[in-house]
């Protein structure tokens, strides 16, 4: 509807608020003009200026005006809100990627990583991260962190990130299980001579008696004990008093022919085990003394397993395993876990080294304190805290 309305006022201003008395808001100005008036219309004599307002009232009812205004207003309130809300959030999403940015760079700086790998972590998800942190407080280098974290680790299409797959111990036993090779010494074919090699201070001793132990009580198993050590004062003495108590034979060889001796006196036995003293890597006439007791048993009979310690520096290690890959090494011991919370430093060595886990030893009790080399030990080793 169109309505014409003469004001005597030139304020705009006044005119705007006596309309809103009048209809409200609801309205709309289409013209303003500026006439005159005269007291007698036939003589233009002693006019006045008027303003002259042509304005449209809307059709709609004045209560359908009104709520039509308020839901438009709440409407443009909560659409104010979401928008607030959504910079808020990006805001936050802009401060977490850089916070595990941040996280990244401040737990390990920058080496050997190819730009892909930088991103990779980048992408890290929390509880990857949280993993992250631990592996690089286990030891575990940069290279073989990133190796282990996309094998625990899918792709969070929503979030655009990499995060765990399922729990830290479930996740980490799947990507050892790929990573690593794990073997069972009672899923060898009989009979087995076992020999543990590797340098001093090591465990070995206390390892065999570990080891024959759980095999002769846990699993009924058939068992003897060689031992060259016929130079390491005790040594033999303290091995065989145990092995008493076991009732497992015990013999010592000093010599080729005392050792082809004792293997017939063990020919009925599932497993021997041979008790090495602890050299040098640098002693190689005493390491080919060594090998020569056994150069006359198949080699498929003989299971000769480098022993190190998790507390050994992986270069140490790998000096050690260089000098002796001449011999025919064909599995791992790692021992001493108890001794460091660096646990995953060794396998900087271990991936090189390429060879299988046997047993892991993580105390000086004898028989428990050693566990089966299986990916699920390995996490629990490398996830406790103590």
């Amino acid at each position: 509807m169109i309505i014409r309305k003469v004001f005597p006022s030139k304020d705009i201003v006044e005119i705007q608020e006596e309309l809103r008395k009048l209809y409200g808001d609801n309205f709309v100005v289409i013209e303003i003009n500026q006439i005159k008036k005269y007291p007698l219309p036939f003589i233009p004599l002693f006019g006045k200026e008027y303003t002259e307002v042509i304005i449209e009232i809307s059709d709609r009812p004045k209560q359908q005006e009104q709520k039509g205004f308020k839901n438009e207003f709440l409407e443009e309130v909560i659409l104010k809100q979401l928008e607030e809300l959504k910079r808020e959030l990006q805001s936050l999403k802009t401060q977490q990627q850089q916070v595990k940015k941040f996280t990244v760079k401040v737990v390990k700086r920058d080496s050997d990583l190819k730009g892909e790998d930088k991103k990779f972590l980048n992408q890290l998800g929390d509880e990857a991260l949280k993993l992250l942190d631990l592996l690089y407080e286990r030891g575990f280098d940069e290279v073989l962190t990133v190796k282990i974290l996309r094998e625990a680790t899918g792709y969070d299409i929503e979030n655009e990130l990499f995060d765990l797959k399922d729990t830290p111990y479930k996740v980490l036993s799947e990507a050892f299980s790929k990573l690593y090779g794990f073997k069972d010494l009672e899923q060898e074919e009989p009979q087995k001579v076992i020999a543990l090699v590797g340098p001093t201070g090591v465990g070995k001793t206390t390892t065999i008696a570990k080891i024959v132990s759980n095999l002769v009580l846990n699993s009924r198993k058939t068992v003897g004990v060689i031992s060259l050590d016929t130079f390491r004062v005790g040594g033999a003495q303290r091995l065989e008093s145990f092995l008493k108590v076991l009732e497992v034979p015990f013999r010592k060889a000093d010599t080729k022919k005392a050792f082809e001796t004792a293997l017939e006196d063990f020919a009925d036995k599932e497993f021997l085990f041979i008790d090495i003293a602890g050299r040098s890597v640098y002693d190689e006439l005493s390491w080919k003394e060594i090998f020569n007791i056994f150069s006359d048993l198949p080699e498929e009979k003989l299971l000769p397993l480098l022993t190190v310690s998790f507390n050994m520096h992986p270069d140490a290690v790998l000096e050690i395993y260089r000098h002796l890959k001449g011999y025919p090494l064909k599995g791992l011991i790692l021992t001493k876990a108890d001794e460091t919370s660096k646990r995953g430093a060794i396998f900087t060595a271990v991936e090189e080294m390429e060879l299988p886990l046997y047993y892991f030893t993580n105390g000086q009790k004898v028989p428990h304190n050693i566990l089966l080399a299986t990916p699920s030990n390995l996490a629990k080793l490398i996830l406790e805290t103590e």
